[in-house]
């Protein structure tokens, strides 16, 4: 029994890049903000924005595995010979 990969489409790896070039420019951003906060309350600020940038960052990691890490199911086909037939 054999494992085919499936290889992305053109457009699922625009939409991929699309979602890590807004990721990327959010992050700069939100790093642009906490520093500016920091340097108005002349010290240290909390970094509010680490956790949006890991649980958006673990996202983005988990859209690329879907995308480059996907195999058909030989199986599946026979599942659906068996439900058609009842």
């Amino acid at each position: 029994m054999s494992h085919n990969k499936i290889n992305p489409t053109g457009r699922q790896k625009s939409i991929f890049f699309v979602h890590l070039l807004v990721y990327l420019i959010a992050v700069a951003i939100m790093f642009f903000v906490h520093a500016g906060q920091e340097k108005a309350a002349h010290g240290w600020v909390y970094p509010w924005h680490a956790w949006i940038v890991a649980a958006w960052g673990l996202a983005i990691v988990g859209h690329m595995c879907a995308l480059w890490t996907s195999y058909e199911d030989p199986q599946m086909d026979i599942y659906n010979k068996q439900t058609q037939n009842g």
